[in-house]
């Protein structure tokens, strides 16, 4: 499923998944990561599909992968000379039924 493809409440998400889980974000961030195609799956489209900045991304990412939830798939993007930065480091999801669980907990909490 592509991020493009499902609308949430994510105001909804952040009030509620913020007070469940620690960070405002979090949850909108594990639903975009476990929603997201493989070429979607990298710190800068997560960060834009939120609506947060790149770091904030990483550093919710990093939690997931210390969580053994994601691991560094082993592609990048390839050098584009007309863009700047790093090209973008792809990572790939573990432990499919945890990412089912978070997006479960999303539609629940999005109901209520």
């Amino acid at each position: 499923m592509s991020l493009n493809e499902k609308e949430w409440d994510w105001g909804a998400l952040q009030r509620q998944g913020g007070l469940l889980l620690g960070a405002e974000h979090r949850l909108q961030i594990a639903v975009l990561l476990a929603s997201a195609d493989p070429e979607e799956l990298y710190a800068a489209r997560i960060a834009s599909a939120a609506g947060v900045d790149r770091t904030e991304a990483r550093r919710e990412i990093a939690r997931f992968q210390s969580a053994g939830l994601l691991m560094p798939a082993s592609s990048t993007t390839p050098r584009d000379s007309s863009r700047r930065g790093r090209p973008a480091s792809y990572l790939k999801r573990l432990n499919e039924p945890t990412w089912e669980v978070l997006v479960e907990l999303a539609r629940r909490l999005e109901r209520n």
